[in-house]
């Protein structure tokens, strides 16, 4: 009896064993997706290295992020790595959250600054840094998230996988920590820097004028410049009916009207401040100048809801003065080939088409011919970006025998913009080398312009239709919708969200996606609950943003039947067909605790025979010894 009792209780206690083993590892599976934690943004700034203090949507800046991965273990993924760092540049395998999302020079650079481990307590804590350059903030959330986002660092063994998220703080939206009106401390100010490209006068039909004198028609002056005053974050704030310029001082120039001008924002290069013409119009030449003749002006922006104001110089060169006879003694100026004119044939050429560059050059000497002329065109790329166009024409080398004084040529090319190109501003070079004479002397010359191509990406979003839902419901039963979408494209789609509307299209439900990377699909699921009975007619409407951030919507209707809910009634137990009563199904748990039980017998049984065994020959012994 005495070993009977001691094999029970070993059987006893490997069961309990056994009973509990489910739980445990529940609660082992929770505790290790306890990583990445306490995730805090320690700095934001803009692209010229300011601090955020006005944060709104569209914006572009500099995050520091930093947060504790803390594993229950000591052998933590990246207990190797302390002092190691990576930077990502390809901005498809950086992946934000509606927070915030990535542009074309966006990079990405995590290090590991400190790693610690605890063997006695069993748990190691990595510290990470994440450096984000060149992201734009799309608005609300108020939340920079990181998801799926693969690391490879030199020592880890495996890829590192970064989820985090943070909130961005109050102060960088304009708003104090501490308590109390904060107002407008911690607006962000602006200062104008005009710096003057180019100046041309031209007549009323556009031509440039190559000699202005006191008896040339009226004529407009067109000013080019650069403000840089401001960060390229800013391109994307000046739109033209908040532009405004006017002549402070005319000088040598007599305003035939008003004093006011046209002010337009055109193409800037990536990474450059914004770019702008100016035009004053109806012009004449006082005559009296010697050299140059100079006009001040006042331009006015509206940059984040405040009026901004700059002054510029222009000087105008190309005159001739009254009584100015000394063109016999003095050597004329030395002429170039400027491109007057030149047009794209769209304001958006499609990634993937191609497209003809159509330019008209111009001698811009009133005196001297040239000759010998060649024209190089070629797409230009540099360590920063790498050009996605290519000459489609037979060649992009030209010829020319001469181009007369103040004369004028044209020429087109064929561009071919590869599929892959990315969003944005591509670059052409043109290049021309020419002769010409002074006194009998041959002189040559050298010139260049760089034309900016606009770029945009063809959206291949696309939705499918509506199958997958809860055709047939009963009055207050729950049903689904499924809605199944695909980015067919080669650029990214941000901000991919729904919403439901029911039969009196009121909106309900909505549900957040996020970003779509190319080539990748996605769902998103709703809940649908019918309050009256009849035919169910709902909508839904999914929102995106396209790479060039414009933001489009797509409708889809479904139509379900609503049932009154069915009761049975009371059943003579007298009258029921065992036969016809439908076996329930068993729940579907209980192959889980099957393999439980099993496992754990596999085990126990093997453990418990053996001891059994044991305790039985030590029993037969100690008989034996009694006799």
């Amino acid at each position: 009896m005495k070993n009977q009792k001691v094999v029970a209780r070993i059987v006893a206690g490997l069961l309990a064993v056994l009973m509990f083993s489910g739980i445990f590892l529940q609660l082992f599976s929770t505790t290790a997706f306890a990583a990445q934690g306490s995730a805090t943004i320690d700095d934001m700034t803009y692209t010229n290295n300011a601090t955020v203090t006005n944060l709104t949507s569209g914006r572009t800046v500099n995050v520091t992020m930093s947060f504790i991965d803390r594993r229950d273990t000591i052998n933590h993924p990246l207990q190797n790595c302390k002092g190691e760092e990576k930077v990502i540049n390809n901005k498809s395998d950086i992946k934000l959250g509606s927070g915030f999302r990535v542009a074309t020079n966006t990079t990405m650079k995590v290090a590991v600054t400190d790693f610690v481990s605890n063997a006695s307590e069993g748990y190691s804590i990595a510290y990470v840094m994440v450096y984000l350059s060149n992201v734009i903030y799309n608005g609300p959330p108020k939340t920079l998230y990181i998801k799926d986002t693969v690391v490879q660092f030199p020592s880890a063994p495996d890829p590192y996988t970064i989820n985090v998220s943070a909130a961005i703080p109050d102060v960088y939206f304009g708003k104090s920590n501490d308590s109390g009106d904060t107002d407008d401390d911690d607006n962000e100010t602006f200062t104008p820097d005009i710096v003057i490209e180019s100046v041309f006068a031209r007549d009323k039909n556009g031509a440039i004028i190559r000699e202005v004198t006191k008896d040339t028609a009226p004529f407009s002056l067109d000013i080019v410049y650069t403000d840089r005053g401001f960060g390229p974050e800013h391109i994307d704030e000046f739109t033209d009916d908040t532009l405004f310029a006017y002549i402070t001082d005319a000088g040598e120039f007599i305003p035939q009207g008003s004093n006011r001008g046209t002010l337009k924002r055109i193409v800037s290069a990536d990474g450059d401040p914004p770019r702008f013409r100016v035009t004053f119009e109806n012009l004449k030449y006082g005559g009296s100048s010697a050299n140059y003749a100079k006009l001040d002006f006042r331009v006015q922006y509206l940059v984040y809801g405040e009026n901004i104001s700059g002054t510029g110089s222009a000087r105008l060169y190309s005159i001739k003065p009254e009584g100015d006879d000394s063109d016999d003694e003095t050597a004329p100026p030395t002429p170039y080939i400027i491109i007057s004119q030149y047009d794209l044939g769209s304001e958006q050429i499609e990634a993937g088409s191609t497209f003809t560059l159509s330019m008209q050059f111009s001698n811009t000497s009133s005196t001297l011919p040239l000759e010998n002329i060649m024209m190089v065109v070629n797409p230009v790329s540099t360590e920063q970006q790498q050009s996605y166009l290519s000459i489609a024409s037979a060649t992009n080398t030209y010829y020319y025998d001469s181009l007369p004084a103040g004369g004028t040529l044209s020429q087109s090319v064929d561009i071919l913009v590869k599929a892959s190109a990315t969003v944005g501003s591509q670059a052409v070079s043109v290049d021309f080398k020419y002769e010409y004479l002074v006194d009998k002397k041959r002189e040559s010359g050298t010139t260049n312009t760089i034309i900016y191509v606009p770029i945009t990406q063809i959206d291949r979003f696309t939705v499918d239709p509506i199958t997958d839902y809860s055709q047939y419901m009963q009055l207050g039963e729950e049903g689904y919708v499924t809605v199944s979408f695909v980015n067919r494209g080669k650029s990214t789609t941000y901000n991919v969200s729904g919403y439901l509307l029911d039969s009196e299209g009121n909106q309900g439900q909505t549900e957040h996606f996020g970003n779509l990377e190319a080539g990748a699909n996605g769902s998103l699921d709703f809940t649908i609950i019918p309050q009256t009975v009849g035919e169910y007619q709902g909508t839904i409407v999914i929102q995106y943003e396209d790479e060039n951030g414009e933001e489009k919507e797509i409708p889809l209707t479904f139509t379900a039947f609503v049932e009154e809910p069915w009761y049975p009634g009371p059943v003579d137990p007298g009258m029921e067909d065992p036969g016809m009563m439908e076996p329930q199904e068993p729940s579907t748990l209980w192959w889980k605790y099957l393999l439980f039980v099993v496992g754990g017998l596999a085990i126990a049984v093997p453990i418990a025979l053996y001891l059994a065994k044991r305790v039985m020959a030590k029993g037969r012994e100690e008989m034996d010894e009694d006799f």
